[in-house]
Parts: structure tokens; C-alpha cells; sequence
């Protein structure tokens, strides 16, 4: 049995590391669409005396109560920063709904079975300066996934530019 094992984990890891790993499950999306931006921002920078940031792992929507712990967890916060955000319909329509900020999503990769993009993913109620999004070279241990960084810049209020 042990030997099985790690048989199977040698050719996991082979499989893993080569050009075709992502070519049966997902894709990577390419650079021009990687960064998925909805939504609008009615300010144009962020109070540095007050920033509420909410920081969170919505585990790809996966709980039942997902959207009520976002709709209460989002209230009165300038910045989202999302872990594991997927784009599904229902997820991107609750996203959507919320009028007073932009979404951005930095895709890590897209599923081949529902086209659903999933990654990192920032909220503002500021138009961000800038976004910048970054491709790790490592990938998950699990999946073979790659990890990404969405950077976001913003303006604040009272800042000498």
C-alpha cells in the first residue's frame, strides 16, 4: 500500500510540474484578462484618518450562508480584501448589486467546466490609482493552482501627489 502511494504521488508531481497540468481541469487566462473590474466608486480617495478593511477567505462561496456572512460583514467597510473569490453567476450578481464600490478581481485561474474564474479579489469605495497583478512562480501544493497577488493603489485624502 505504501508503495502505491507514493507511486501515485510521484506521478501527481510529474504531472504537476509539466506544461499540460492546468490543460484538463482549468486554464490560465491571459494577461489582458486577468483582472475582471464591475462596479463604480463614487468617491475619488480613501480617509487616512479611517479606513475600515475587511479582510476574508470566502472559500469560493462553497458555505450556504456565504452571502448573508458577506452582506453583514461588508457594511460600512472602504476596503474588501477577498481570498478565494469565485465568479460564478449567483456570486457575481451579489457583487454587483452592491452600488458603492468597484470590484476587481485578479484571476488565478478559470475552471474548464463552468467557465467560472476564481482568485484574489478587492473592493473599493475609492477608485483605485493603480492595479497591478502578480503571477507567482510556486503553485498551490494541491491542484497545481497559481497563486496570485492583486495591488491595488489609492488615492488619499489630503495627499500631496
Amino acid at each position: 500500500m505504501d508503495k502505491l502511494v507514493l507511486k501515485c504521488l510521484f506521478i501527481t508531481l510529474i504531472i504537476g510540474y509539466t506544461p499540460i497540468s492546468h490543460s484538463f481541469w482549468f486554464k490560465l487566462p491571459t494577461k489582458e484578462n486577468a483582472i475582471v473590474t464591475f462596479g463604480e466608486s463614487k468617491n475619488n480617495e480613501l480617509n487616512p484618518d479611517h479606513i475600515n478593511v475587511l479582510v476574508w477567505n470566502m472559500f469560493k462561496g462553497f458555505r450556504r450562508d456565504w452571502k448573508d456572512d458577506f452582506l453583514y460583514l461588508k457594511q460600512n467597510r472602504d476596503l474588501l480584501i477577498l481570498q478565494e473569490a469565485l465568479l460564478t453567476d449567483e456570486i457575481e450578481k451579489v457583487f454587483k448589486d452592491d452600488q458603492d464600490k468597484i470590484y476587481q478581481l485578479g484571476t488565478s485561474f478559470i475552471y474548464r467546466a463552468n467557465k467560472a474564474k476564481t482568485g484574489v479579489l478587492t473592493a473599493s469605495s475609492t477608485l483605485p490609482l493603480s492595479t497591478e497583478l502578480i503571477r507567482a512562480k510556486n503553485r498551490e501544493w494541491y491542484g497545481f493552482t497559481p497563486k496570485v497577488m492583486l495591488i491595488n493603489e489609492y488615492k488619499l485624502k489630503n495627499e500631496v501627489q
